[in-house]
Protein backbone atom coordinates (compact mmCIF):
# COMPACT_ATOMS: atom_id res chain seq x y z
CA UNK A 1 0.00 0.00 0.00
CA UNK A 2 1.29 3.49 -0.80
CA UNK A 3 1.66 6.38 1.28
CA UNK A 4 -1.70 7.86 -0.18
CA UNK A 5 -3.40 4.79 0.09
CA UNK A 6 -2.33 4.30 3.34
CA UNK A 7 -3.65 8.05 4.40
CA UNK A 8 -6.73 7.70 2.93
CA UNK A 9 -7.45 3.84 3.70
CA UNK A 10 -10.88 5.39 6.27
CA UNK A 11 -11.73 7.79 3.40
CA UNK A 12 -15.44 7.49 2.42
CA UNK A 13 -15.02 9.65 -0.84
CA UNK A 14 -19.21 9.80 -0.96
CA UNK A 15 -18.76 12.37 2.02
CA UNK A 16 -17.87 15.45 2.48
CA UNK A 17 -14.31 15.73 4.08
CA UNK A 18 -11.38 18.19 4.33
CA UNK A 19 -8.03 17.86 2.97
CA UNK A 20 -5.36 20.51 5.05
CA UNK A 21 -2.60 22.06 3.51
CA UNK A 22 -2.21 19.85 0.40
CA UNK A 23 -0.32 22.10 -1.62
CA UNK A 24 0.84 21.27 -5.13
CA UNK A 25 0.33 17.83 -4.11
CA UNK A 26 -3.26 17.40 -2.85
CA UNK A 27 -4.46 13.58 -1.82
CA UNK A 28 -7.80 14.04 -2.82
CA UNK A 29 -8.04 16.42 -6.20
CA UNK A 30 -11.53 18.29 -6.38
CA UNK A 31 -11.78 16.72 -10.16
CA UNK A 32 -12.16 13.35 -9.06
CA UNK A 33 -13.56 14.25 -5.71
CA UNK A 34 -16.79 17.41 -5.27
CA UNK A 35 -17.30 16.54 -1.93
CA UNK A 36 -13.83 17.61 -1.06
CA UNK A 37 -12.74 20.40 0.09
CA UNK A 38 -9.37 22.48 1.19
CA UNK A 39 -7.91 24.11 4.24
CA UNK A 40 -4.97 26.30 4.16
CA UNK A 41 -3.21 29.16 6.22
CA UNK A 42 -2.48 30.94 2.43
CA UNK A 43 -5.12 32.34 0.08
CA UNK A 44 -5.27 30.34 -3.33
CA UNK A 45 -3.88 33.78 -4.82
CA UNK A 46 -1.01 33.64 -2.37
CA UNK A 47 -0.49 30.02 -2.65
CA UNK A 48 0.33 30.44 -6.34
CA UNK A 49 2.59 33.39 -6.06
CA UNK A 50 4.63 31.90 -3.72
CA UNK A 51 4.80 28.72 -5.57
CA UNK A 52 5.94 30.88 -8.90
CA UNK A 53 8.57 32.07 -6.97
CA UNK A 54 10.17 28.41 -5.86
CA UNK A 55 11.94 26.81 -8.87
CA UNK A 56 10.86 23.47 -7.05
CA UNK A 57 7.22 24.25 -7.22
CA UNK A 58 6.81 26.87 -10.49
CA UNK A 59 6.33 24.32 -12.65
CA UNK A 60 3.70 22.55 -10.44
CA UNK A 61 1.63 25.35 -9.63
CA UNK A 62 -1.94 24.43 -11.80
CA UNK A 63 -1.97 21.64 -9.18
CA UNK A 64 -2.42 24.38 -6.47
CA UNK A 65 -6.52 24.10 -6.33
CA UNK A 66 -8.93 26.55 -4.86
CA UNK A 67 -8.91 26.94 -1.09
CA UNK A 68 -12.30 26.93 0.56
CA UNK A 69 -11.42 28.02 4.04
CA UNK A 70 -8.52 29.82 4.61
CA UNK A 71 -6.81 30.10 8.29
CA UNK A 72 -5.29 28.39 10.95
CA UNK A 73 -6.14 24.67 10.93
CA UNK A 74 -5.89 24.69 14.91
CA UNK A 75 -9.51 27.05 14.75
CA UNK A 76 -10.74 24.98 12.49
CA UNK A 77 -14.06 24.78 14.89
CA UNK A 78 -14.26 28.26 14.81
CA UNK A 79 -13.62 28.51 10.79
CA UNK A 80 -16.52 26.19 9.87
CA UNK A 81 -19.11 26.45 12.40
CA UNK A 82 -21.33 28.44 10.05
CA UNK A 83 -20.38 25.76 7.74
CA UNK A 84 -23.63 23.20 6.49
CA UNK A 85 -21.52 20.72 7.07
CA UNK A 86 -20.38 21.59 10.10
CA UNK A 87 -20.36 18.14 12.42
CA UNK A 88 -21.41 16.41 9.34
CA UNK A 89 -17.50 15.42 8.02
CA UNK A 90 -16.21 12.40 7.36
CA UNK A 91 -13.05 12.96 7.29
CA UNK A 92 -10.07 15.52 7.85
CA UNK A 93 -6.68 14.47 6.32
CA UNK A 94 -3.03 15.94 6.22
CA UNK A 95 0.14 15.09 5.15
CA UNK A 96 2.98 16.67 7.09
CA UNK A 97 1.03 19.62 8.92
CA UNK A 98 0.34 18.23 12.29
CA UNK A 99 4.10 18.78 13.31
CA UNK A 100 3.57 22.52 12.39
CA UNK A 101 0.46 23.22 14.66
CA UNK A 102 1.34 25.38 17.66
CA UNK A 103 -1.54 24.53 19.47
CA UNK A 104 -2.60 20.49 18.89
CA UNK A 105 -4.60 20.03 21.35
CA UNK A 106 -6.93 23.16 20.17
CA UNK A 107 -6.67 20.94 16.48
CA UNK A 108 -7.69 17.95 17.74
CA UNK A 109 -10.75 19.25 19.75
CA UNK A 110 -12.07 21.67 16.58
CA UNK A 111 -11.29 18.25 14.46
CA UNK A 112 -13.96 16.33 16.78
CA UNK A 113 -16.51 18.76 16.69
CA UNK A 114 -16.28 19.42 12.91
CA UNK A 115 -16.36 15.19 12.49
CA UNK A 116 -19.39 13.19 11.85
CA UNK A 117 -19.66 10.39 14.73
CA UNK A 118 -17.91 8.02 13.06
CA UNK A 119 -15.41 10.25 11.62
CA UNK A 120 -11.43 9.88 10.76
CA UNK A 121 -8.36 12.26 11.05
CA UNK A 122 -6.10 10.26 8.91
CA UNK A 123 -2.69 12.33 8.80
CA UNK A 124 1.21 11.51 7.96
CA UNK A 125 3.71 12.62 10.68
CA UNK A 126 7.57 12.99 10.35
CA UNK A 127 9.19 10.68 13.16
CA UNK A 128 12.04 13.22 14.23
CA UNK A 129 14.47 9.88 14.60
CA UNK A 130 14.70 10.09 10.75
CA UNK A 131 14.25 13.99 9.91
CA UNK A 132 15.99 17.03 10.32
CA UNK A 133 14.68 17.25 14.06
CA UNK A 134 17.07 14.70 14.79
CA UNK A 135 19.02 16.25 17.11
CA UNK A 136 15.87 17.64 18.95
CA UNK A 137 13.89 16.48 22.20
CA UNK A 138 10.50 14.87 21.78
CA UNK A 139 7.63 16.92 22.79
CA UNK A 140 6.45 16.21 25.85
CA UNK A 141 2.12 16.32 27.24
CA UNK A 142 3.29 19.24 29.53
CA UNK A 143 4.05 21.15 26.06
CA UNK A 144 0.90 20.78 24.33
CA UNK A 145 -0.92 21.56 27.60
CA UNK A 146 0.99 24.62 27.84
CA UNK A 147 0.44 25.79 24.52
CA UNK A 148 -3.47 24.91 24.79
CA UNK A 149 -4.18 26.96 28.42
CA UNK A 150 -1.51 29.65 27.48
CA UNK A 151 -3.82 29.74 23.83
CA UNK A 152 -1.19 30.43 22.00
CA UNK A 153 -1.34 30.78 18.23
CA UNK A 154 1.89 30.59 16.70
CA UNK A 155 5.11 29.27 17.53
CA UNK A 156 6.43 30.47 20.58
CA UNK A 157 10.59 32.29 20.55
CA UNK A 158 11.35 29.05 22.61
CA UNK A 159 10.19 26.65 20.12
CA UNK A 160 11.87 28.48 17.25
CA UNK A 161 14.86 28.86 18.87
CA UNK A 162 15.00 24.70 19.62
CA UNK A 163 14.05 24.36 15.88
CA UNK A 164 16.58 26.18 14.87
CA UNK A 165 19.69 26.03 16.88
CA UNK A 166 18.86 21.99 16.59
CA UNK A 167 18.23 21.95 13.09
CA UNK A 168 20.48 18.80 11.21
CA UNK A 169 20.73 17.48 7.80
CA UNK A 170 21.26 14.00 6.49
CA UNK A 171 24.28 13.72 4.38
CA UNK A 172 24.32 10.51 2.37
CA UNK A 173 26.99 9.99 -1.07
CA UNK A 174 27.98 13.91 -0.05
CA UNK A 175 24.78 14.97 -0.65
CA UNK A 176 22.23 16.85 1.80
CA UNK A 177 18.73 15.29 2.11
CA UNK A 178 15.81 16.52 4.81
CA UNK A 179 15.87 12.69 6.31
CA UNK A 180 16.54 9.19 5.56
CA UNK A 181 14.98 5.85 5.42
CA UNK A 182 14.38 4.75 9.18
CA UNK A 183 14.15 1.70 8.84
CA UNK A 184 17.60 1.47 6.80
CA UNK A 185 19.81 4.06 6.81
CA UNK A 186 22.85 5.05 9.92
CA UNK A 187 21.16 7.75 12.17
CA UNK A 188 24.88 8.92 12.48
CA UNK A 189 24.73 10.98 8.72
CA UNK A 190 22.89 13.21 10.45
CA UNK A 191 24.69 16.18 10.35
CA UNK A 192 24.14 19.45 12.79
CA UNK A 193 23.19 22.18 10.13
CA UNK A 194 21.57 24.83 13.28
CA UNK A 195 23.56 27.81 15.15
CA UNK A 196 23.11 27.81 18.88
CA UNK A 197 24.55 31.18 18.71
CA UNK A 198 22.76 33.20 16.10
CA UNK A 199 20.09 31.13 17.05
CA UNK A 200 19.72 32.81 20.60
CA UNK A 201 20.19 36.42 19.15
CA UNK A 202 17.24 35.93 17.03
CA UNK A 203 15.23 34.72 20.19
CA UNK A 204 16.52 37.43 22.43
CA UNK A 205 15.39 39.63 19.52
CA UNK A 206 12.45 37.89 19.38
CA UNK A 207 11.65 38.25 23.15
CA UNK A 208 11.92 42.13 23.11
CA UNK A 209 8.77 42.67 20.79
CA UNK A 210 5.13 43.28 21.89
CA UNK A 211 3.87 41.01 18.68
CA UNK A 212 6.58 38.77 16.94
CA UNK A 213 6.43 38.11 13.08
CA UNK A 214 5.11 34.26 12.34
CA UNK A 215 8.12 32.01 12.10
CA UNK A 216 7.29 28.71 10.67
CA UNK A 217 8.48 25.68 13.01
CA UNK A 218 7.92 21.80 13.48
CA UNK A 219 6.39 23.13 16.64
CA UNK A 220 5.38 19.35 18.12
CA UNK A 221 8.62 16.46 17.54
CA UNK A 222 7.44 13.30 17.78
CA UNK A 223 7.89 9.78 17.08
CA UNK A 224 5.59 6.91 16.08
CA UNK A 225 5.32 5.51 19.85
CA UNK A 226 5.33 9.41 21.59
CA UNK A 227 2.72 10.54 19.57
CA UNK A 228 0.32 7.17 20.39
CA UNK A 229 1.27 8.19 24.03
CA UNK A 230 0.56 11.67 24.10
CA UNK A 231 -3.11 11.41 22.07
CA UNK A 232 -3.72 8.51 24.38
CA UNK A 233 -3.23 10.92 27.37
CA UNK A 234 -5.40 13.33 26.48
CA UNK A 235 -8.30 10.85 25.64
CA UNK A 236 -6.97 9.72 29.54
CA UNK A 237 -7.87 12.96 31.17
CA UNK A 238 -10.39 14.20 29.30
CA UNK A 239 -9.60 16.80 26.56
CA UNK A 240 -10.12 14.83 23.76
CA UNK A 241 -13.22 12.79 23.07
CA UNK A 242 -11.47 10.77 20.26
CA UNK A 243 -9.82 7.05 19.95
CA UNK A 244 -6.93 5.67 18.46
CA UNK A 245 -7.52 3.57 15.48
CA UNK A 246 -4.09 3.19 14.49
CA UNK A 247 -0.50 3.98 15.11
CA UNK A 248 1.87 2.70 12.07
CA UNK A 249 5.18 2.05 12.02
CA UNK A 250 7.73 4.52 10.53
CA UNK A 251 7.94 3.98 7.00
CA UNK A 252 10.57 6.02 5.78
CA UNK A 253 10.50 9.02 7.35
CA UNK A 254 7.08 9.37 8.49
CA UNK A 255 4.16 7.14 10.11
CA UNK A 256 0.65 7.21 10.08
CA UNK A 257 -1.88 7.91 11.94
CA UNK A 258 -6.00 7.07 12.52
CA UNK A 259 -8.16 8.59 15.07
CA UNK A 260 -11.93 8.39 15.24
CA UNK A 261 -14.60 10.12 16.47
CA UNK A 262 -16.59 7.59 18.54
CA UNK A 263 -20.10 6.30 17.10
CA UNK A 264 -21.77 7.62 20.59
CA UNK A 265 -21.10 10.12 23.26
CA UNK A 266 -20.62 7.27 26.25
CA UNK A 267 -18.81 4.91 23.94
CA UNK A 268 -15.33 6.95 24.99
CA UNK A 269 -15.01 5.92 28.57
CA UNK A 270 -12.33 7.45 30.36
CA UNK A 271 -11.27 6.27 34.13
CA UNK A 272 -8.22 5.56 36.38
CA UNK A 273 -8.28 1.89 37.24
CA UNK A 274 -5.16 -0.15 36.70
CA UNK A 275 -5.61 -1.37 33.77
CA UNK A 276 -5.54 1.74 32.29
CA UNK A 277 -2.26 2.50 34.43
CA UNK A 278 -0.81 -0.33 33.25
CA UNK A 279 -1.69 0.07 29.44
CA UNK A 280 -0.44 3.81 29.94
CA UNK A 281 2.98 2.36 31.70
CA UNK A 282 3.26 -0.07 28.43
CA UNK A 283 3.04 3.07 26.38
CA UNK A 284 5.59 4.20 28.50
CA UNK A 285 8.48 1.56 28.15
CA UNK A 286 7.60 1.75 24.30
CA UNK A 287 8.41 5.23 24.08
CA UNK A 288 11.31 4.66 26.26
CA UNK A 289 12.64 1.84 23.84
CA UNK A 290 12.36 3.74 20.60
CA UNK A 291 14.34 6.39 22.44
CA UNK A 292 17.06 3.75 22.72
CA UNK A 293 16.51 4.51 27.15
CA UNK A 294 15.43 0.81 27.65
CA UNK A 295 17.90 -2.01 27.56
CA UNK A 296 20.90 -0.45 28.03
CA UNK A 297 23.36 -0.79 26.54
CA UNK A 298 21.82 -2.42 22.79
CA UNK A 299 21.31 0.10 20.34
CA UNK A 300 19.43 -1.08 17.52
CA UNK A 301 20.76 0.95 14.63
CA UNK A 302 24.58 1.37 16.48
CA UNK A 303 26.93 -1.61 16.13
CA UNK A 304 29.23 -0.11 17.74
CA UNK A 305 27.71 -0.98 20.86
CA UNK A 306 27.94 -4.80 20.11
CA UNK A 307 31.77 -4.18 19.39
CA UNK A 308 32.13 -2.17 22.58
CA UNK A 309 30.65 -4.96 24.57
CA UNK A 310 33.07 -7.04 23.03
CA UNK A 311 35.96 -5.36 24.28
CA UNK A 312 34.88 -5.06 27.66
CA UNK A 313 34.70 -9.03 27.58
CA UNK A 314 38.23 -8.89 26.54
CA UNK A 315 39.10 -6.57 29.02
CA UNK A 316 37.33 -8.53 32.01
CA UNK A 317 39.16 -11.55 30.31
CA UNK A 318 42.48 -10.17 30.46
CA UNK A 319 42.53 -8.95 34.30
CA UNK A 320 41.13 -12.05 35.27
CA UNK A 321 44.17 -13.16 34.18
CA UNK A 322 46.20 -10.55 35.87
CA UNK A 323 44.76 -10.88 39.07
CA UNK A 324 45.54 -14.82 38.88
CA UNK A 325 48.80 -14.20 38.17
CA UNK A 326 49.10 -11.99 40.88
CA UNK A 327 47.56 -14.26 43.59
CA UNK A 328 48.99 -17.80 42.48
CA UNK A 329 52.46 -17.14 41.30
CA UNK A 330 53.77 -20.38 42.02
CA UNK A 331 50.67 -21.31 39.20
CA UNK A 332 52.92 -19.24 36.82
CA UNK A 333 56.17 -20.48 37.47
CA UNK A 334 55.28 -24.51 37.14
CA UNK A 335 54.05 -23.58 34.66
CA UNK A 336 56.74 -21.38 33.08
CA UNK A 337 59.32 -25.01 34.00
CA UNK A 338 56.71 -27.49 32.03
CA UNK A 339 57.17 -25.28 29.07
CA UNK A 340 60.38 -24.89 29.75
Amino acid sequence: MGRVEEVLKFVDFRCPGIEIAPYFSPMIPKAKHSNAFTLDVFSTAVLREKGKEDPNVKDLVENIEEVDFVGDACGIDAMLRNNENYGQFQYIVSSHNFEHLPNPIKFLIGCSRVLRPGGYISMAIPDHRACFDHFRFPTKLSDWLLAYHGEIEQPSPEVVFDFFSNHSAYTAEGDQRIGCDFASDNPDNFELTGDVVSAYEVYKHAKQQDQNEYQDAHCSVLTNTSFELLVSDLIRIGLVDLEVVEVSDVRGLEFFVHLRKPEKDNELVQNDTEVSRLRREDQLREVSRSLGAAGFPHRSFDASWAEREAVLAERDRLASELRNVVRYPWKNFRRFLRRA
